[in-house]
């Protein structure tokens, strides 16, 4: 195809008398076979195809080149197969009625290996084997647009992180930092739910501490979870993003139930990152899409300069709460110890101390208990909150089985997370009535 590079004298007057616009405007009448033979000299990919139906009719040899494939297997299909969006044809085709010519238009095209192709493109009516044709003249600018994209694209991200820095940095990460560093994530990778998880390694749970977006059933912000087989979990322990393509197909356990809660939602790709500050996963960050596949390996590398950026702020943030939480908690001690003391009626005392704990332990049932004189039995010295049969005050039960024995005997407070109905009847048989 080197011929085509620099055409003789003869060759650029044929080519110039057929396709050179005239000055009246007129399309030049010629046969198809000359035509062809003429694009077939031009230095660069051309193609013709009808003005009517869109039918290719002719490519030359350095089109072939271009598309992978050969003028008999492009002849007969239509220019909509090479044009990725057909919008984009629809416009172009509108503009070429209005101009007669159109240059310089950057479009995007379909390779016959399924890839696109960026390419400049130039076109004009040409008459075709005695019908109206449009012939476009095509220039490889892939390698120069993609870099130019690229280029585009890091500005945005290095723009988008700085901003997200710079909030982080003035503010304690709240409701409100956390609103616009959410802001600015979703122009540069696009959610439909966002969500900032704290993990509690000792207790093997974690908090949805900020929550944007679509509604996942139980998994309101402010919930609290074991951790369990969850990806939060998984995150932790690798210390690396899960990325899931779409949760529809994606090979993980049934018992995982924050992703059936997600598809039930209308969720279909993830990506859950994690936020490590002192060496230590203290959290993750998760991106959920109602697209399949809508996050690939370049969205998680984002995703990841993000949490980079978060995880410290996270953890300054959760030791200034939680110095403002042991300041509070030692008020409303303190305030216990002069409730205690302050009047010889005990159910006064009682309901104004279970009011002060609720304040830093919300519960939804409070009850004072204690052992009988004899060691059998367990007394409920007074309760608040939800009514429970045969648990009410005065109420005297067995003590085996209770809670209550095993806090006496050990001095020790107990955590109780049970995981069903047999763990229960297991451990504390006394509690299934509740």
């Amino acid at each position: 195809m080197a011929r085509n590079d620099h055409l003789s004298g003869d060759e650029q007057q044929r080519v110039s008398d057929l396709l050179v616009t005239r000055p009246s405007g007129d399309m030049p009448s010629t046969s198809g076979r000359e035509v062809a033979a003429a694009i077939d000299l031009l230095p660069v990919a051309a193609l013709i195809y009808d003005r009517d139906d869109g039918t290719i009719r002719h490519a030359n040899p350095l089109f072939e080149s271009l598309s992978g494939a050969s003028n008999d297997e492009l002849a007969g299909h239509q220019i909509l197969d090479f044009y990725r969006d057909a919008v984009e044809h629809d416009e172009f085709i509108s503009e070429l009625l209005r101009k007669g010519i159109v240059t310089g238009r950057h479009v995007t095209g379909a390779l016959g290996d399924g890839s696109k192709v960026w390419v400049d493109t130039s076109s004009r009516w040409v008459v075709y084997g005695g019908k109206p044709a449009v012939l476009t003249l095509f220039t490889d600018i892939d390698a120069e647009k993609r870099a130019q994209l690229a280029s585009e694209l890091e500005r945005v991200q290095i723009s988008g992180l700085a901003e997200i820095s710079r909030i982080v940095a003035h503010a304690r990460l709240d409701s409100e930092a956390f609103e616009r560093v959410v802001e600015v994530v979703n122009r540069l990778v696009p959610f439909d739910r966002v969500g900032l998880v704290l993990i509690d390694p000792e207790e093997e749970t974690f908090t949805l501490k900020f929550v944007r977006g679509t509604e996942v059933d139980s998994r309101q912000e402010g919930y609290r979870l074991p951790i369990g087989r969850s990806l939060n979990a998984i995150a932790a322990e690798t210390r690396e993003s899960v990325l899931i393509d779409d949760i529809e197909t994606a090979r993980f356990p049934d018992d995982f139930p924050g992703l059936k809660a997600n598809r039930d939602a209308g969720i279909r790709s993830l990506v859950t990152a994690p936020l490590i500050a002192d060496d230590r996963v203290i959290g993750t960050l998760s991106l959920r899409s109602k697209s399949a596949c809508a996050y690939d390996a370049e969205s998680v590398a984002l995703i990841e300069r993000i949490t980079a950026l978060l995880a410290p702020a996270l953890e300054q943030s959760r030791l200034y709460d939680n110095l403002e939480r042991e300041a509070r908690e030692r008020q409303i001690i303190a305030e216990m110890g002069r409730v205690i003391n302050s009047s010889p009626d005990l159910n006064d005392v009682y309901s104004r101390f279970t009011d002060l704990v609720r304040q830093i332990l919300p519960a939804d049932r409070l009850a004072v208990t204690t052992l009988d004189r004899e060691g059998e039995g367990v007394v409920i010295l007074y309760r608040s909150g939800i009514s429970v049969t045969d648990r009410a005050q005065g109420h005297r039960m067995l003590s085996q089985g209770s809670m209550t024995t095993v806090m006496m005997d050990t001095r020790k407070p107990v955590l109780f997370h049970p995981g069903n109905r047999a763990d229960v009847e297991r451990e504390y048989p006394n509690l299934l009535s509740a």
